[in-house]
Parts: structure tokens; C-alpha cells; sequence
């Protein structure tokens, strides 16, 4: 699996300023390494847990004013590695490429010459601007393949630079188990989702198989991997969650603020009288 819990030893810098209260400058530290690829564990971080400083105090290295100490920290850490299976969402589509969105965070894109179009099951559609996928069985028509499809494509190849993570990937490496899963309108072989949903409902069927069961692997020493329920990891609220949680505060201030007002209203009514 592409998620992985990766227990490392960091050297840390910290300013002056953090002398009195170091681990804030820890938190400081590790939150500017969130989303971003890492080098020390070969991947982007997602989330850190169970911080603790190695040592009791810092030290100051001949003329730098910085403290520098060792931390252990745990990181969930999103690594694929080349010739992994990964689901994606279709997201954009031209003649020379498809790409997608995995697990609504990352990028990775196959090339065109990575889909399989000499043996007939995709085409380029210049008319409907989108890929089509020839399908067996009792299915007459081709089926569009374009934003809201979802797509299992293996990783050819891992571009890593300037903390950012590109993948491509490959339809023609592992043929047997890569392909189309579902269509934009959410239909495949027959089975077809909830109506009126579209991509979405493509996007949340994937995101439930997906998130079922996250293979961890604990890096410290020797190599042990577990599986744990999504819910058990400590994933930052998304953006999207957020956004919910401050709409509901607001509507919540606005019902106080109506209810302050009629209050003020009724007392001076009941002063005037």
C-alpha cells in the first residue's frame, strides 16, 4: 500500500525566541512539512504524532544562536513505489495524456503512449473531447472516459523535486489489473449508482474501498506492518470540513446576535410602558 507510518530521529534548529517553549517550535517545524514530499522518508507527510525530544536541553553550536536537539517523531506518510496499484479519479483528459486525482490530494498522470490503443480498447474521441473504452459483452456503445471516471493504473516512474511528488503512471505494465472501474456517470458492467450523482458518487464509492483498510508500515528498526482503520489515524480535518465547521459557527453567532436584539427590543418596550 501507498500510506505508510514512519517512526524517524530528526536534528532540529530552532530560533532563540522558541528558548522558553521549544516544542512550539517543533510544531512550527514539522506543520511546514505537511503535503510537501520529505526526502528523510521518502514521501509526503500527511500527519505527525507521538513528538518527543531525545533530549532534556538543546545545545548552541560554536557561534549559531540556534538550539539544536534530536526529536522523535512518528509521520503518516503518503510513498507510493513504481509498480504499485493505484485508483484515481479522472480529472482531465487531452489527446497526449489522462490525468487524476488520488485520494483528492495527489496528481499523477498517464501518458498516452501508456494507454492501450493499438489493441482497440482505448481511442481518442475528437468529437466528444474525451478517451473511450471499447467493452465487451452486452454493452453496444463505447464508454466515455473523462472527468469523474475512475481509473487502476500502475506507477511507471516517481519524479521527486522541490518537495513535490509526480507520479506516472502506466495501463500497459500490468494489463490483467489495470483498466477502467468506472465511468463518469458512475456505471461499469452493468451496475449503475445511485442516479443523479455523477462523479461524486464515483468519488465517494472509490474513497469508501479505499479507506477501508490502510496498510501502515512502521519503519524503526526492524520493518513491522499492521493494518489499521482509517478512522484510528490522525489525519488534520481537511479543508472541506473546516469550511463546514466555521459556516455552522457563523449561522450559530447570527441565531445569538438575533436573539440578542429581540431581548434589547422586549426591555425597552417594557421600559416605555
Amino acid at each position: 500500500m501507498a500510506f505508510k507510518l514512519i517512526a524517524i530521529k530528526l536534528f532540529i534548529h530552532l530560533p532563540p525566541r522558541f528558548a522558553s517553549n521549544p516544542m512550539d517550535g517543533v510544531d512550527q517545524y514539522l506543520s511546514r512539512l505537511l503535503l510537501r514530499f520529505v526526502p528523510e522518508v521518502d514521501g509526503i507527510v500527511l500527519a505527525y504524532s507521538d513528538v518527543r525530544p531525545e533530549t532534556s536541553c538543546g545545545r548552541i553550536i560554536n557561534d549559531s544562536p540556534h538550539l539544536h536537539f534530536y526529536i522523535r517523531v512518528r509521520f503518516t506518510v503518503f510513498r507510493p513505489e513504481r509498480g504499485n496499484l493505484l485508483d484515481g479519479v479522472v480529472n482531465k483528459v487531452s489527446p497526449d495524456h489522462m490525468g487524476l486525482l488520488i485520494h483528492g490530494t495527489f496528481n499523477a498522470s498517464i501518458p498516452a503512449d501508456q494507454i492501450p490503443q493499438e489493441s482497440g480498447e482505448f481511442s481518442w474521441n475528437e468529437e466528444s473531447k474525451c478517451w473511450k473504452r471499447k467493452l465487451d459483452g452486452n454493452f453496444t456503445e463505447d464508454v466515455d472516459v473523462g472527468p469523474g471516471a475512475v481509473v487502476r493504473f500502475s506507477v511507471s516512474d516517481l519524479m521527486k523535486a522541490n518537495d513535490m511528488l509526480t507520479i506516472s503512471g502506466s495501463l500497459l505494465t500490468d494489463p490483467s489489473n489495470t483498466g477502467l472501474l468506472l465511468d463518469g456517470d458512475g456505471l461499469l458492467s452493468g451496475i449503475k449508482l445511485m442516479p443523479s450523482q455523477g462523479s461524486s458518487q464515483s468519488t465517494e464509492l472509490l474513497n469508501t474501498v479505499l479507506d477501508k483498510n490502510l496498510e501502515l508500515k512502521i519503519e524503526n528498526g526492524d520493518s513491522e506492518v499492521t493494518e489499521m482503520q482509517s478512522n484510528e489515524i490522525d489525519f488534520k480535518i481537511s479543508r472541506k470540513e473546516k469550511k463546514k465547521r466555521k459556516e455552522k459557527e457563523e449561522n450559530g453567532q447570527a441565531d445569538n446576535v438575533s436573539k440578542n436584539d429581540s431581548k434589547k427590543k422586549k426591555k425597552k418596550s417594557e421600559i416605555s410602558e
